[in-house]
């Protein structure tokens, strides 16, 4: 004989519950004080999301040959990139440690030095994963692309439907590039409790993937243990997580590595930001600079 249907769901869901009440209850003061807070707020208060934080993809092209810049540039505005080009190795260097690109195309058929670009790309965090596209025709210059990571080899003469096939094809991977380094500016109330159980009440500055920057009214110390709770904008849904503290200016800003204690909860704050990164890539704002990001986390 079949079980009672509603005796079975209510089974599952006690089941189910029962780790989320673990969390729960280890983080229930900072839930109601933070919701006494909001609701102290006038309801229909805005969102502060300053669109200005982020704009859409962009490609570095270096080389002096005007109808290569020409071509490439075409392709990648087909795909809403935008591009800036470079004659010199000196010049794409300058570029690459004051911006963030999701794409490279080198002139390996022109440029002697492409190995001091390479140097440098190791070196610079933002543009690690950067998506190089390598121009090689002979063998010279094919052996010096081999000094690259995986790179997108194009020879001369250019077929632009064959280049615009492969941009195409890795246009998710430079989003996801993108998304991993995009920081959303926000001015969202968050409740803090530190290590000794002070509860402090701060405001995100601006959230990424893995962690926020926060204005704080007391400083904290690198590698400082948190509780952390918020609330995602426009919604109910509370965030609850485990943050370290991995820089403090000492003037009322930190930024903080982050992660949600419950997997359901992150993977809706996930869907939210990705949500957020396409609403800014299609509105094309201005990026962040290096130095923003590194103010994030």
């Amino acid at each position: 004989m079949l079980p009672n249907p509603l005796t079975a769901i209510g089974t599952f869901m006690l089941g189910a519950s029962a780790g989320s009440l673990v969390a729960f209850s280890k983080y229930r003061g900072i839930i109601c004080q933070l919701r006494n807070t909001l609701e102290c707020s006038p309801v229909n208060a805005p969102e502060k999301i300053d669109p200005k934080r982020f704009c859409g993809l962009k490609a570095l092209i270096v080389t002096g040959d005007a109808e290569m810049g020409r071509i490439f540039s075409h392709l990648f505005w087909e795909i809403q990139v935008e591009t800036q080009q470079c004659a010199s190795e000196a010049e794409a260097i300058g570029e690459l440690l004051s911006q963030k690109f999701e794409a490279l195309v080198l002139d390996m058929d022109e440029l002697s030095g492409c190995a001091q670009i390479v140097q440098n790309l190791q070196r610079t965090r933002p543009n690690q994963n950067v998506v190089v596209f390598a121009v090689a025709s002979d063998a010279r210059a094919k052996s010096n692309a081999s000094v690259l990571s995986n790179p997108i080899i194009i020879e001369r003469p250019f077929v632009p439907s064959e280049i615009r096939d492969l941009i195409k094809t890795l246009h998710g991977r430079m989003l996801r590039d993108r998304l991993a380094y995009f920081r959303l500016a926000l001015d969202l109330p968050v409740s803090i409790r530190r290590e000794s159980g002070i509860l402090l009440q701060c405001t995100m500055l601006n959230l990424s993937q893995s962690g926020m920057a926060v204005s704080t009214p007391s400083a904290f110390h690198n590698g400082e243990k948190l509780n952390i709770v918020f609330v995602i904008p426009n919604s109910s849904v509370f965030v609850c997580g485990d943050g370290t503290v991995i820089w403090d200016d000492n003037h009322g800003k930190a930024g903080i590595l982050f992660r949600c204690t419950s997997s359901s909860v992150q993977e809706r704050l996930f869907e939210w930001l990705h949500d957020q990164f396409f609403m800014h890539v299609e509105t094309g704002t201005e990026a962040e600079t290096p130095k923003e990001l590194a103010a994030g986390v």
